[in-house]
């Protein structure tokens, strides 16, 4: 039973590895040269989709005083307090300035279980960690995701709709995960509307459903939600 098991780690491990040098190879060395320190991380939906809509980069020590270095075939998006993102003839890619220390720990942050996967690279590109949680272990033997925690639970509540539509879960797991959502979202609070917005900030707007995206200047519709979730705080 437990060579089973090793033998079967083996395999996921194979794989992922292989998916992360094709994620590498698929961003422009340049970038990756100019804007990013010595070691990164590409971890979450990169590495679990087979056609990712966009390639997350977790960089110790962005240079980012350096993005009108970059060549023209890299156009700047934009930026949020959370990512610059980049498209790289079609590719999407954020560098996000969301970081830790660790693989372990930035992956153990995430917040559903079935994105909790990633790799370490060092400044030559080489992939120097690979870090499958048990969260992803566990989604993965059940068939379906389930909410993990967040230091963002505002954008989760967000980020849950598109799992929900691609079918992460099974029936209507998702309904008890959602509560679990609004509960951390009351429990956490707002020290005030700036706080909340950078709440929402922690996703980029951008790349989440237009329907969203279209609300995102309705100021009124936004401060509303804040009193409403602020209420008796």
């Amino acid at each position: 039973m437990e060579e089973n098991t090793n033998k079967e780690n083996a395999i996921v491990r194979q794989f992922f590895t292989k998916r992360a040098k094709e994620r590498v190879l698929s961003i422009p060395s340049c970038l990756l040269n100019i804007l990013i320190g010595e070691k990164f991380y590409i971890a979450g939906g990169a590495m679990i989709m087979n056609k990712p809509n966009d390639i997350d980069i977790y960089a110790e020590g962005l240079k980012n005083d350096l993005i009108n270095s970059l060549p023209k075939e890299i156009s700047f998006v934009s930026k949020t307090m959370n990512a610059y993102t980049f498209n790289c003839n079609g590719i999407i890619v954020q560098v996000c300035l969301y970081y830790k220390e660790t693989l372990k720990a930035l992956v153990d942050s995430f917040d559903f279980a079935h994105i909790k996967v990633g790799a370490r690279f060092d400044k030559y590109h080489d992939i120097n960690e690979i870090y499958i949680s048990e969260d992803y272990k566990t989604s993965s033997l059940i068939g379906s995701t389930f909410y993990t925690g967040s230091d963002f639970p505002l954008s989760s509540m967000i980020r849950i709709n598109k799992y929900i539509e691609r079918g992460c879960f099974v029936g209507k797991s998702y309904i008890p995960e959602i509560i679990k959502i609004m509960s951390d979202i009351y429990d956490r609070g707002f020290e005030d509307y700036d706080d909340f917005k950078d709440q929402l900030d922690a996703v980029d707007l951008g790349l989440i459903p237009s329907e969203i995206s279209q609300i995102t200047d309705a100021s009124d519709i936004f401060y509303e939600f804040f009193e409403l979730l602020n209420k008796g705080k």
